[in-house]
């Protein structure tokens, strides 16, 4: 299993960020380079998000991303996802996500995925997914900015 680890400041208010990511619906308004769309079925844990995404050169995606809600703890600020299908080549994928509170009413944001590289090196898995890691902490300051 490989560990993948970040850890972002980002200038808006945590309970913001945490409203919009513990919604677990609508991740095109913080990733609209990535994301043309998201569909949420359910609600709280168990509930089971679809992302249709965009490729590098603007196109949609035939395979779409699916991502199930495993833990979420208000009081905390944590969350836990694990992805179902898509086109990262990982397999038993579960992200973690903690918002917390830095200086000046700025946000900490912790990322951590756990998961096994699927025909791509560590190294490779790692870039990747702290390319994604950067492009969420900067959409949600994006939207949220103080």
């Amino acid at each position: 299993m490989t560990n993948i680890k970040g850890t972002y400041t980002i200038d808006a208010q945590p309970d913001k960020i945490w409203q919009t990511l513990k919604s677990f619906g609508n991740v095109e308004v913080y990733l609209p380079m990535m994301v043309k769309k998201t569909d949420l079925s359910g609600s709280g844990v168990g509930a089971v998000r679809t992302c249709t995404l965009i490729g590098p050169d603007g196109s949609i995606m035939p395979a779409k991303n699916v991502e199930r809600l495993e833990y979420v703890n208000d009081s905390e600020k944590v969350m836990k996802f694990s992805f179902l299908e898509g086109p990262f080549p990982v397999s038993d994928c579960v992200v973690s996500v903690k918002v917390g509170s830095a200086e000046n009413n700025q946000t900490r944001l912790d990322i951590e995925s756990n998961l096994a590289p699927k025909g791509v090196s560590e190294k490779e898995i790692t870039k990747m997914f702290f390319d994604v890691y950067g492009t969420i902490s900067q959409g949600l300051e994006k939207l949220h900015k103080n």
